[in-house]
């Protein structure tokens, strides 16, 4: 759905969001891109798995950083939806051991994803 709702957002198209109440662990491309580099500084890790953890968001909460940040923008929110995973994240080994954290809020996510859409399309 963010795909869909940001380049709908950018093209002046109406989006529709289903499943707009499931709670999902959103990270930002550039921030999973950091873990990565992160994990590659680290010679001897203690682990090997990493969970990579952002921000814990509902699909409407998305919808309405991008309506803040593209005032007009035109979203027809569908309320429900199952739950993605029956467990939430836990991010403390990524943190603990790589020094991992988002650096990126969704809003900030937004707005530079955003930008990112903006200049690719100039």
């Amino acid at each position: 759905f963010v795909v869909d709702l940001f380049e709908g957002a950018l093209a002046g198209r109406s989006v529709r969001i289903e499943a707009a109440d499931v709670m999902w662990d959103m990270v930002y491309v550039k921030d999973a891109a950091h873990a990565f580099f992160l994990a590659a500084q680290v010679t001897t890790p203690e682990h090997r798995i990493f969970n990579v953890t952002g921000h814990t968001a509902r699909p409407r909460d998305v919808a309405e950083v991008v309506k803040r940040l593209i005032p007009g923008l035109q979203v027809e929110v569908v309320p429900g939806g199952e739950p993605v995973y029956p467990y939430g994240l836990n991010g403390e080994r990524a943190d603990r051991e790589l020094g991992f954290h988002p650096r990126y809020s969704l809003e900030e996510a937004a707005q530079d994803y955003l930008e990112d859409l903006k200049t690719r399309r100039t």
